[in-house]
């Protein structure tokens, strides 16, 4: 059964909770600032760097031209096809608050994106920052249900016309993760939450899948309804027996629900202790607390996997504390990235949020983003981004399991009387549908990718999209998203995906230069294609007879040529000997399909696509 807590400790967790569900806020913690507005400047040119990457920056970044500017670096992450830098911009030591420059490089070392949000610096600034005590004094204001704990730190801040010394405040307060920005006199400058809501062994157990309503085929509504979590007969019907991994401990000889990607603990109130076994089974009702938590477990295991078969490696790649009976009993779910441990947190009210999957993978979205491009998710459209890539890994999730409703997120804790949950199925435009409500501008960028799902499939838009997220930045746009997208495809496939996503993004108005990409069939059938570096003769013979396809080298520095599948994994690969001429590819190790052919040498890579339609 549900239990519900303090008044108190509710309203605390649920109003500073930014989740999957949209919520009012006190008036003391805006939603909106002026500084959310402000957009940074993207760059998309392919920049060869020569030295140092902190110089080419410096020079060509106007900003950092002043007297006492300099970059720190904040994060590095590396992705299958290049490496991804964060910096923050410094003026004689201190951070300037919320300034980013983030730069996406490839394999090659050159820079083939970059976003800008540094600031101008005037030949002055204040280096007097407000003492320590006027954050000891605000808190001290207020009379806590725990006492909580923050760090302090000297930042400037932009207030709209210049730069200020001010004191930056990271709060933690039970379930609750705010950062402040303090002026000279005590003055709350800026506020945000830092939560996003919303030994090996393998067990057996009951989950739901995705949730008892798609496997149904039902909407929700009497007998199919929550009954405040007691054993309805109807939703009981529906679990499903399923195998996951788990961990067992030796040293109380029992089964814990823990796994490398899953920790099931403990960490917001009410407090219960995480359910073990004695046998390798988990077979729960869902009146049970162990139901929700095997649930949460099997569903994050399965999309890590996912990510893992797609060639993400680091992308949450470790036990993520997980809570699903928290938040004071509350009706909301949270992903808090403050503090040294991301983890994420589900309540009960309403229907229980972790007994549906897509809550649970939209959760663990957040934290996709997070691992991808941390220290990021800052500004009105950055974070409606954030909130329309959950939305989508959800349904994405859901509806490779079960097509049923799969338009419909979190279609079994939402769409009912609790609240009306979301779509990934809108005609949104973009920009004039813009509304600056995180939640509602969600659709705009799921609705295009579930779109580009029904064109090309689930891995490679699912693939596309996370390689597009380490090169996420504070204040980007959805256009920069795009963007991003379309120079993912670029570097994974060689550009295989590009029409059928320039057309997408272009009837959505995320994208108005698909004038630029020849939208004709590109595969080489019939005519011999010469692309500068190399010529590619017999593509007919085999392309359709099962013949030798014969590569002629004109740069005869290559060393090494590889065809990739259109999935972007390596089929075949040779070294290519110095002043060598001229190779041939055997079709025989080729089923039908599409292929990319790619010479390198150290002044030029070339590529070209080919098509095999006969079997060998």
């Amino acid at each position: 059964m549900k239990l519900t807590l303090c008044i108190l400790i509710l309203f605390l967790t649920i109003q500073f909770g930014y989740a999957q569900k949209e919520v009012s806020v006190r008036p003391d913690s805006p939603m909106e600032h002026p500084l959310d507005a402000l957009k940074a400047t993207g760059n998309f040119t392919k920049i060869p760097v020569k030295g140092a990457l902190e110089s080419e920056l410096t020079n060509r970044l106007n900003n950092l031209h002043s007297a006492g500017t300099s970059l720190k670096l904040l994060h590095t992450i590396e992705s299958p096809v290049g490496m991804h830098y964060t910096y923050v911009q410094q003026y004689n030591g201190y951070d300037l608050y919320q300034s980013q420059v983030k730069v996406n490089m490839d394999k090659l070392g050159n820079i083939v994106s970059m976003f800008d949000f540094s600031f101008p610096i005037a030949a002055e600034m204040d280096a007097i920052f407000p003492e320590a005590t006027v954050v000891s004094n605000y808190f001290g204001r207020y009379k806590r249900v725990a006492q909580p704990t923050y760090t302090v730190d000297k930042q400037y801040y932009y207030d709209g016309t210049k730069m200020v010394a001010a004191l930056r405040v990271e709060l933690t307060e039970g379930d609750r993760h705010q950062e402040l920005v303090f002026g000279s006199d005590g003055t709350v400058l800026y506020q945000r939450d830092l939560n996003t809501y919303a030994k090996d062994t393998t067990v057996t157990g009951m989950i739901f899948l995705p949730d008892p309503l798609t496997t149904a085929e039902t909407e929700y509504g009497a007998p199919y309804i929550d009954s405040e979590d007691t054993d309805v007969p109807v939703l009981n019907a529906q679990r499903q027996s399923v195998t996951t991994l788990a961990t067992f401990d030796e040293t109380t000889n029992t089964f814990v629900l823990t796994s490398p990607y899953v920790e099931i603990t403990e960490h917001s109130l009410p407090f219960f202790t995480p359910t073990t076994s004695l046998t390798p089974e988990f077979n729960f009702t869902r009146s049970e607390q162990g139901f929700e938590e095997f649930n949460a477990l099997y569903h994050i295991n399965k999309i890590q996997v996912h990510i893992q078969n797609l060639g993400f490696n680091n992308l949450v790649n470790f036990p993520i504390p997980v809570d699903v009976h928290g938040l004071g009993g509350g009706d909301q779910s949270v992903f808090s990235f403050s503090g040294n441990q991301p983890k994420l947190t589900f309540g009960e009210g309403g229907v229980d949020d972790a007994e549906d999957a897509d809550v649970v993978v939209h959760e663990y979205g957040h934290a996709i983003s997070h691992s991808a491009a941390p220290g990021t998710n800052v500004g009105s459209q950055r974070t409606a981004l954030d909130e329309a890539n959950g939305d989508y890994i959800a349904a994405s999730y859901s509806r490779q399991t079960n097509p049923y409703n799969w338009e419909q997120v979190f279609s079994w804790d939402g769409h009912n009387e609790f609240w009306s949950g979301r779509m990934v199925q809108s005609n949104d435009h973009y920009p004039e549908d813009l509304t600056g409500n995180l939640y509602g501008d969600a659709d705009i960028w799921s609705s295009t990718l579930m779109q580009l799902y029904g064109d090309i499939g689930r891995s490679i838009t699912d693939k596309i999209l996370f390689q597009s997220m380490y090169g996420y930045s504070s204040h980007m746009q959805m256009s920069d998203a795009a963007r991003l997208y379309l120079q993912a495809d670029s570097l994974l496939h060689i550009g295989l995906f590009e029409v059928p996503i320039c057309i997408r993004f272009s009837d959505r108005g995320l994208w108005s230069d698909c004038n630029s990409i020849d939208t004709t069939d590109t595969v080489d059938g019939l005519p011999d294609t010469l692309h500068l570096a190399i010529a590619v003769h017999n593509t007919f013979g085999f392309t359709y007879e099962n013949e030798n396809l014969v590569v002629v080298l004109n740069d005869t520095k290559a060393t090494t040529a590889t065809v990739y599948n259109s999935l972007g994994q390596a089929v075949w690969s040779a070294p290519l000997a110095p002043s060598l001429k001229q190779f041939e590819i055997s079709p025989a190790d080729f089923p039908r399909g599409i292929y990319f052919l790619k010479v390198d040498s150290p002044t030029i890579t070339k590529a070209i696509k080919l098509a095999k339609f006969t079997s060998p």
